[in-house]
């Protein structure tokens, strides 16, 4: 496809869009070069012909994430990712605009709800894709980690059909033999890296979300009458009414505040 951008002047153009939308960090990851991840969450699922995939990185509010107050880091980690949401989307426009095919990753939700996903799992992984296009390297955390910021960043992406030039993974490894976050983490998930663990972690870190509301709505339902009225008047169902609501709660940021790349 003849657009009259070259691969270069249109990465440029792209990458130049990003930063002035609020990205800190930006690369492309041409689909070859991405790591594989377990399981294989291939780039095809979400564009059968891609070739590249610009991947970005934002900031979190640190004053927000290491607050008392929960809700502070709640709403400053739902902003990022609204943030990303409107920045994928003009990134998108940008591409199609010079005559190629744009397709937005999700940062967050919607979703797979299945039972072989349990809702772990996104159309692919960004951090493995933040990988290939240089951004950093994944931690003993499981998240990825960059130079300026450690993991507290939040990752969105743009899929697209275009050649774009693409960046050159890092090779400086930055997580190394420190263990604090292995330690630190309250469910005790980060020793190895299985799926059995990952729903250690969503138990602690969504407090209010799925499991918590099947297990209560169980409850509600072997209930007599009076005790079901007494139980929706309980502030644990107007936790869970506002996280349905709101949509996910994040109740833990340990893993992330504990890492000392980036401080």
């Amino acid at each position: 496809m003849k657009t009259g951008f070259s691969a270069r002047e249109l990465t440029k153009e792209i990458k130049a869009a990003a930063i002035a939308g609020g990205a800190a960090l930006v690369g492309v990851a041409a689909i070859e070069s991405i790591p594989p991840c377990t399981p294989p969450l291939p780039v095809t699922k979400v564009m059968v012909d891609a070739h590249s995939v610009i991947v970005f990185a934002i900031p979190m509010l640190r004053g927000s994430i290491e607050s008392p107050s929960l809700f502070s880091a709640m709403i400053s980690t739902h902003a990022t990712y609204r943030e990303e949401e409107l920045l994928t989307l003009r990134l998108g426009r940008l591409i199609e605009e010079r005559g190629y095919r744009a397709a937005l990753v999700v940062p967050a939700s919607p979703i797979e709800m299945s039972r072989e996903t349990k809702g772990l799992l996104g159309d692919i992984s960004l951090r493995h894709v933040a990988i290939g296009a240089g951004l950093g390297t994944i931690g003993k955390n499981r998240l990825l980690l960059t130079h300026r910021w450690g993991p507290r960043v939040r990752l969105g992406a743009v899929v697209t059909n275009a050649l774009l030039e693409a960046d050159k993974p890092m090779e400086e490894e930055l997580c190394g033999d420190c263990a604090t976050c292995v330690q630190s983490c309250p469910a005790q998930a980060l020793d190895t890296h299985t799926l059995k663990d990952a729903v250690k972690c969503l138990n602690k870190q969504q407090k209010w979300g799925m499991a918590a509301h099947i297990q209560f709505m169980q409850r509600l339902l072997d209930a007599p009458p009076e005790q079901q009225k007494a139980m929706l008047r309980d502030p644990e169902y107007w936790n869970l009414y506002q996280a349905q609501s709101v949509t996910l709660l994040y109740t833990c940021y340990e893993c992330i505040n504990c890492c000392p790349v980036g401080k």
